[in-house]
């Protein structure tokens, strides 16, 4: 309440959910440097992403910049320290300790993890605890655990003695899938048979439903 957001975003997807509900949207493509598999660094790029978010902090008066993820945080630290906005990154995972520094996260006025694990490499590079907080993604526990599952073991054909897990999330390479579908085509450890339940969609489900073919898996 009292917040007015813009988002500057490089996803389309994205982009028509936010104006779905009335939030004023800029679009451009991103480019990272100096980290694994980074593209060749480019500083007409690279200035042009600090200058362009400059002129969006100035065009919407922002009080605030907020990055979902590290990789912005790499022409959002000089931009905010120019135009003198604080700047809050909220990160999802952990990040190697070459990305922790070229994209400059120990920079940020504050970082928000979603977990101890993802905040801890932070702490161990000597990132003040003050700047580091811990916010678990929340869920609606309630919608969540109405219903009756049973239904779906039977539409699925998974036994009733077997142990069900699940991964959630995009279909694209970075969630892992791969090394999940890998894994579970090692030695059998378990006393009773173990099905997986992939939820999502995403541009890669067609080359994972290749790769799990023949495994208890279901999409």
């Amino acid at each position: 309440k009292g917040i007015k957001p813009s988002l500057w975003c490089n996803s389309e997807a994205m982009e028509t959910s936010a104006q779905a509900i009335g939030i004023p949207v800029f679009r451009d493509e991103f480019a990272y440097y100096f980290d694994y598999a980074s593209p060749s660094f480019s500083p007409r790029a690279y200035f042009r992403s600090i200058g362009q978010a400059g002129r969006l902090i100035a065009q919407t008066q922002a009080e605030l910049v907020h990055c979902n993820s590290a990789a912005p945080t790499q022409w959002m630290v000089p931009a905010c320290w120019r135009k003198q906005v604080p700047l809050l990154v909220n990160l999802h995972s952990p990040y190697l300790k070459r990305g922790r520094y070229v994209l400059g996260l120990h920079l940020a006025d504050h970082v928000i993890a979603v977990a101890s694990a993802v905040a801890a490499p932070l702490l161990a590079d000597g990132m003040e605890a003050e700047r580091v907080g811990i916010v678990h993604n929340g869920f609606d526990e309630m919608g969540l655990m109405r219903g009756d599952a049973s239904a779906l073991r039977s539409a699925l054909h998974i036994p009733q003695n077997a142990v069900v897990g699940a991964i959630a999330g995009s279909l694209i390479h970075r969630k892992g899938h791969d090394i999940l579908f890998e894994a579970m085509r090692g030695p059998n450890t378990f006393s009773r048979p173990f099905h997986l339940l992939v939820i999502g969609q995403g541009p890669e489900q067609t080359s994972f439903e290749t790769l799990a073919r023949g495994l208890p898996v279901h999409f």
